[in-house]
This record gives C-alpha cells, sequence and structure tokens, in this order.
C-alpha cells in the first residue's frame, strides 16, 4: 500500500498532527506515529517499518526536527531509498545540504493557504514548490509567525500600553510624584509579563493555562482602564475643550477591552492556530478535540461506537497500594466487555500499572519478556529511572488524568479496532513521566485546601500582631501542618480518608468546638446577669445553628470534589521500599508555596486594614 510518512519533532505534535489530519480529511493514506502504534508496540521497530517502506516523506522542518537524530535517520534512509522528500516549514532553520532539492513548503504565516498547495502537489496539479527558508539569525525571536499569534502577543501588551498613554495624558494634571507611580507601574508591569509571557510564548514554551493567565490578566487591567474610560468618554461629549487625541485614547481602551474578552472567551479555546503553536502536551485535550476533531473521517468521529472485533481477556499487575485506582480500572474495561482473569496464564493481555507507588522489580521482571502481550499504563507522575529503560522501548498508555476518554480509549486499543486508530491519537497526548499531571479534581483540591492554609496562616499572623499570644501559634501551626500534608497528598503519600479528615474534618470540628465554646459562654453570662431559660435555649441553638451552616456548605463542596478523585488516592498499603516515587522539586510544589505565601500576605494586610473599621470610636 503507498502512503506518507510524516517525519517531526515531538515538540511540533500538534503541528504534524493538522498536517495529517487534513491530508487524510482529502483521502491520502498517511502514516502518523500516534495513528499507527498501538498500546503494548515496540515503537522504535514500528517506525523504521513506517519510514522504510513509504512512498514519500513529509518533513516538518524545525530546528529541534533537525537536531533530532531518529528525524535524521528517517529522512536519510527516505533519500537513500530513492523517496521524495517534503519539507513543511513551520520556523526558520539551517537545511542540512542533503535536503536542499527537495520541494519546500512554508507553512510559518498561512497554514491553510500552505496546505491547499501541498495537496494540490501531491495530486500532481502543482508545479515542485521551492519556497525560500531563512535561517535563525542573531535575534531569537521568530518574526514569521501566524497573524493570529502576533494578535495574542498584542493583545497581552496592549493594557500596560494604554496605561502607560493615560499616564503621559495627566502630566500637568498631576504632581511629579503621582506623574512618577503612573509611567514607572505600567512600564515595571509590562516588562514582567513580556518576560514571563511574551518571551516564553515566543519560544513555544507556554502551555495553555499559562496563555489563558497571561489573556486573564491583561483582561483585568483591562477592565480597570476600560470602567474609568467609559466614565471619562460620557463626560468629555459634553465639554467642547477636551483633546481630541485623549479621546481616541479612551475610544482604543475600550475597543481593546472588548477583542481582550473576544480572545479571553473564544480564541484562546477554539483557535487552531494557537493549537499549532504549542508543544506536546502543553495544548488542553479540550482545544485539541475542538480543532483537530472536526478533521477525523466519520468512521472516527467521537461517539458511541461498539467494539469490531471479539473481547479479550488481562490480568491487571498493580501496587497493593494502587487498589483503587487498578480497581478503577478493571470496572472500566469490564464494563467495555473485556474480561479480567485470575489466573496470569489464562490472559491475554498483560497491563502493567506503573506508579510512584510501582516497585522497580515489578517493571524490571515485566520489562524482560518483552512481548507484544504486554501493556504498561502510567498512573501517576514517575522519575525516569534506568528501571524504565526496558520498559519505555513499548508504547505507554497514559491515564494520570484518570478521566472516562484515556480509559476508553485503552479499552478500544484491546480490541485491536482498526476503525478508531485516529480516534485513540486525539486521546494521546504524549508528556514526560516526570511532568506533574494529576485528575483535574486533584487539582481543585489543592486549591480548596490551600484557600484553607491561607486562612489559618493569615488568621494565625492577625493574632500575633494584635496580641492573641494563646491563638496565633495555634493556627500557624495548623496552617504549615496542613500545607505539607497537602504536598505529601500531591505526591501520592496520604489516603483518601486522610485527605478527606484534613479538608472537611478540621473545618467541621473547629467549628463544633467553636460554637460550644460560645455556648459556655453564652451560658455563663445568662447566669450571671439572670436571663430567662427560653433565651438562653434560643441563643445557643442559634449561635450553633449558625456556625455549622457557615461550614456545611464548604464541607460538601470538599466531600464531592474527593469523592470524583478518590481512585487517585492510594490505599493505606506501606510504601514500597524501591518504589519508582516522583519528582519531589516541580513546579507544582514552587507555586503552590508561592500562592500560599502571596495570598497570606494579601488577606493578612487586607485585615490589618479593616480591623477599625467595625470597631466603636471611643474617646474620639
Amino acid at each position: 500500500m503507498e502512503y506518507t510518512f510524516i517525519s517531526y519533532s515531538r515538540k511540533q505534535l500538534y503541528f504534524a498532527e493538522a498536517i495529517a489530519l487534513h491530508l487524510q480529511k482529502e483521502g491520502l493514506e498517511i502514516w502518523f506515529d500516534l495513528q499507527q502504534l498501538e498500546a503494548g508496540a515496540d515503537w522504535a521497530s514500528a517506525l523504521k517499518e513506517g519510514y522504510e517502506n513509504c512512498q514519500r516523506l513529509i518533513l516538518v522542518v524545525s530546528q529541534a526536527a533537525l537536531a533530532s537524530e531518529y528525524v535524521e535517520k528517517e529522512w536519510n534512509t527516505a533519500l537513500q531509498n530513492g523517496q521524495e522528500v517534503i519539507l513543511a516549514v513551520v520556523e526558520d532553520a539551517d537545511i542540512p545540504e542533503r535536503l536542499r532539492d527537495c520541494a519546500v513548503i512554508d507553512f510559518r504565516t498561512n497554514f491553510n493557504a500552505a496546505m491547499e498547495r501541498l495537496v494540490s502537489y501531491l495530486a500532481g496539479n502543482l508545479p515542485r514548490p521551492k519556497d525560500r527558508i531563512s535561517a535563525p539569525g542573531k535575534f531569537p525571536y521568530p518574526l514569521r509567525i501566524p497573524f493570529p499569534i502576533w494578535f495574542m502577543i498584542i493583545a497581552s501588551m496592549w493594557p500596560y500600553v494604554w496605561m502607560l498613554a493615560l499616564a503621559f495624558s495627566m502630566v500637568g494634571e498631576f504632581s511629579v510624584q503621582v506623574l512618577a507611580y503612573a509611567i514607572s507601574g505600567p512600564i515595571v508591569l509590562g516588562m514582567i509579563a513580556f518576560t514571563t509571557g511574551v518571551n516564553r510564548f515566543w519560544k513555544h514554551n507556554l502551555d495553555h493555562h499559562g496563555v489563558i493567565n497571561l489573556v486573564g490578566f491583561a483582561f483585568i487591567f483591562q477592565l480597570l482602564l476600560a470602567l474609568p474610560a467609559m466614565l471619562f468618554l460620557l463626560v468629555s461629549v459634553s465639554d467642547p475643550g477636551t483633546p481630541g487625541w485623549i479621546i481616541f485614547v479612551f475610544v482604543a481602551v475600550i475597543i481593546c477591552f472588548f477583542l481582550n474578552i473576544f480572545f479571553y472567551r473564544w480564541f484562546a479555546n477554539r483557535s487552531a492556530s494557537l493549537l499549532r503553536w504549542f508543544a506536546a502536551g502543553q495544548a488542553s485535550q479540550k482545544l485539541r478535540r475542538q480543532c483537530h476533531g472536526k478533521l477525523l473521517g466519520k468512521d472516527a468521529q467521537l461517539g458511541e461506537e461498539t467494539f469490531k472485533s471479539e473481547p479479550v481477556s488481562f490480568f491487571l499487575h498493580n501496587d497493593p497500594g494502587d487498589r483503587p485506582m487498578a480497581g478503577y480500572i478493571v470496572r472500566m474495561l469490564s464494563k467495555a466487555g473485556h474480561h479480567a482473569v485470575e489466573d496470569m496464564s489464562k490472559a491475554q493481555k498483560h497491563l502493567y500499572l506503573i506508579s510512584n507507588r510501582t516497585s522497580r522489580k515489578m517493571v524490571e521482571e515485566a520489562s524482560k519478556t518483552e512481548t507484544s502481550s504486554n501493556i504498561f499504563l502510567l498512573g501517576s507522575s514517575i522519575n525516569q529511572s534506568e528501571s524504565l529503560k526496558s520498559a519505555t522501548k513499548t508504547q505507554f498508555v497514559d491515564l494520570r488524568r484518570l478521566d472516562s476518554k484515556s480509559v476508553e480509549m485503552l479499552a478500544n486499543s484491546l480490541s485491536h479496532s482498526d476503525a478508531w486508530r485516529r480516534r485513540y491519537a486525539l486521546e494521546i497526548a504524549p508528556t514526560k513521566f516526570e511532568t506533574f499531571t494529576v485528575p483535574t479534581s486533584v487539582l481543585v483540591y489543592r486549591i480548596l485546601a490551600y484557600f484553607q492554609v491561607v486562612g489559618y496562616l493569615a488568621g494565625g499572623l492577625f493574632d500575633l500582631f494584635s496580641g492573641s499570644l494563646i491563638t496565633a501559634p495555634f493556627f500557624l501551626f495548623l496552617g504549615v501542618g496542613i500545607f505539607f500534608l497537602v504536598e505529601y497528598t500531591l505526591q501520592r503519600r496520604i489516603s483518601l480518608l486522610i485527605a478527606l479528615g484534613v479538608l472537611a474534618g478540621f473545618p467541621l470540628l473547629l467549628s463544633v468546638l467553636y460554637s460550644l465554646l460560645m455556648v459556655v459562654i453564652f451560658v455563663i453570662l445568662s447566669a450571671t446577669y439572670e436571663l430567662p431559660p427560653q433565651f438562653l435555649a434560643i441563643g445557643g441553638m442559634s449561635i450553633f445553628g449558625i456556625s455549622l451552616l457557615a461550614v456545611i456548605p464548604d464541607v460538601l463542596v470538599d466531600v464531592v470534589v474527593l469523592f470524583i478523585s478518590r481512585f487517585w488516592f492510594p490505599s493505606f498499603a506501606p510504601y514500597a521500599k524501591d518504589a519508582l516515587d516522583m519528582d519531589k522539586k516541580g513546579r507544582y510544589k514552587i507555586w503552590g508555596r508561592v500562592f500560599v505565601v502571596v495570598a497570606t500576605i494579601v488577606w493578612l494586610v487586607l485585615r490589618l486594614l479593616t480591623r477599625n473599621w467595625y470597631l466603636p470610636n471611643v474617646g474620639g
């Protein structure tokens, strides 16, 4: 069978996938690794067979691709076998001498137009294209990029430009000191936005959540500018003495505000140009399905398809600490029609659940067999180690998010249904084993716990500044203790019951103790002032009821969140001495500490600034 092989660096996964799906939509046979490599397959030998027997090879040209020894082996083999190589350029690069006679199509600025030219050339309706490729210059940023990406970069920067323009419009109206703050503020904010966001964006080092946050911050600043701008325009319309350029600036601020809403609500979540810009694993699956799901053929559209082959029997190997996760996977596979067996010798497929609880010995023993019946399932983020060297030669299934799509993809890969190949590929987002990846509900749990930590720390510091030396150490100890307990939870060292006790149990217990304390104080006051028993009963019940009503909604939310993520948490089984473990210095830990420190300071300052607002004015 004649087919076209797509060769690319993993960094340009989404770009290569877009080219493959567009060509398949035109009826061409394409060999794209994510679609061809089934779970458990030896990816090295499968790739070799793919590029050695192809009719032609499309090389997605990037600096990362030309630096990859695997990609070089693919296009070198194609040239040696006399197969045509077509260069699809996605960024500036130094083209090797052997590739300079190949057909070249520039995809950097207009993907759709370049795609039409590629399809026409493959159909024989277009002469051999030879677009010019520029080598990377001394300036480290690519300038030939799609217009939507340029617009996205500008959208993240223009709030600070308008802040600076408005600051200069106040010259002569305010003191030099006020103007200095007004001018230096947007300059500093703009520089921070550039270095932390735009700089990473240009270098393909910004994930989808980072883009959302970048535009979100710009949206907030635009909102702060747009509200006074609207008020100013309403006032200035009736004032003929207002300079026209000032009115123009305020109109531009309002227009940019609505454009920012567009970017935040639509573009960042639906743009195919933005998706193609991300490196592998940096885009959300929702964005990927939104853009690339439309390109699938009718036989591969997302839906409730049935198996086209017989179900298989399987045995799931796992560490005792991963029993909740293993039980969930077994139930989902059984629901899909497969059969879990207790006798390993009768299993057609051997599934190995690998997590930071897994013993290295189990992985090494599984890797020794090296049969096509072995499939490794990645259950949590783990450190890459020598023990995994043999196992990584086969195609892993990433189940770290434990969503139904991933488990459904596994179930259908066991059935070897060819109609699902493209659909499988959309559910695979290859990332490094070390990359911190957890279910969304666990991230929600982390945020809820961090807010709890911030409340305790700010309360303890507030009591410390107020002279309450009895309660301050208790709340500070509670805040610090819960924070480190949450970090252990993210490392899957804490069971579900302990996590639930920390998140929901402590607030409920403190609420009950506080209510009882207030009731006792109320009883003492009632006895002192000889109040009637009815007043005592009503007052005590009111205090107890109000305290519980204040905490029960939060407890219910916590219980729901942890119930959703219950399979991710480990059981009470002991931690294996030779466990694979995960990176304890990951980004999740750094940003967690930054968030807690900043939020605690902000909350403490707000409490200190407002503590006198509700106190009576004595001795005025």
